[in-house]
């Protein structure tokens, strides 16, 4: 298998998780779309380091190393004023609520609203599926402070939102499996074209900087054999002249 092919399989193979877990990190449908582009390139640039088999633990820490990234490179929304509250009667089929529009949207701003950290913690586990071993290894953190974390985000959700754990829990899990917007197809294209338009991008760049390169060493030697020469025609007349202890020390400076 290629290294080509290893990087395809990834993003076919865990785009729907890929794209529920930059939701849940992001909160939004068009940052968590630029969530997962970012972490597709990054793939694609490390893409000898794709696991072959277990990928998903190993791309789902890309994935959380980029949102930080990404939550650095952006300053942080303003939060609502009010947050809605939903309603919870302990027999409500989470299926229907995942596919409630104001609950989506009020789970992502509530999920946005947490601490990195907490954040991270129960997207990790609740949204991605990853296991407490897995999640310790990707955040580089011990069970106990992922539990800890996760354990605490699902404790402001849950009086947030108004709902129980249970109902909570599973809703998160179907985050995870939210297509994006244009169908999951699409979305799959978009991300690996883009990885070789910038590969495109750096071959052009880099034979470009090269023909650059050789214009400025042709351009240095022209330089170099017309001061050389001038500085003939100079030493001849300072010889004629008998000055050739008169003159100045001039410097020449050339491109490197």
């Amino acid at each position: 298998m290629t290294t080509d092919d290893r990087l395809e399989n990834l993003v076919r193979d865990h785009a729907r998780r890929a794209y529920g877990l930059a939701l849940a990190l992001t909160g939004q449908s068009s940052d968590a779309d630029d969530l997962v582009q970012r972490a597709v390139l990054v793939a694609a640039r490390k893409r000898a380091l794709i696991p072959l088999e277990g990928a998903w633990p190993w791309f789902a820490r890309v994935l959380t190393l980029e949102a930080r990234n990404l939550r650095r490179a952006r300053r942080p929304a303003a939060q609502p004023e009010e947050v809605m509250r939903v309603e919870d009667h302990g027999n409500s089929d989470p299926a229907r609520l995942v596919l409630d529009r104001e609950l989506a949207q009020a789970l992502g701003r509530e999920l946005e609203a947490l601490p990195d950290h907490e954040r991270e913690a129960v997207a990790l586990i609740h949204v991605s599926g990853l296991s407490y071993r897995e999640a310790s290894a990707a955040l580089a953190l011990s069970p106990s402070t992922l539990s800890q974390r996760v354990k605490a985000a699902l404790d402001r959700l849950r009086k947030r939102l108004g709902m129980d754990e249970a109902a909570l829990c599973a809703t998160l899990g179907l985050l995870g499996r939210t297509p994006p917007p244009g169908g999951l197809e699409t979305a799959i294209t978009r991300w690996l074209t883009a990885t070789k338009t910038t590969a495109g991008v750096g071959l052009a760049s880099a034979i470009g900087g090269l023909i650059v390169s050789k214009k400025l060493i042709v351009v240095t030697a022209l330089a170099l054999a017309l001061v050389a020469a001038g500085y003939g025609l100079i030493e001849t007349g300072y010889r004629e002249e008998g000055l050739d202890g008169a003159r100045g020390g001039s410097e020449a400076a050339t491109a490197p």
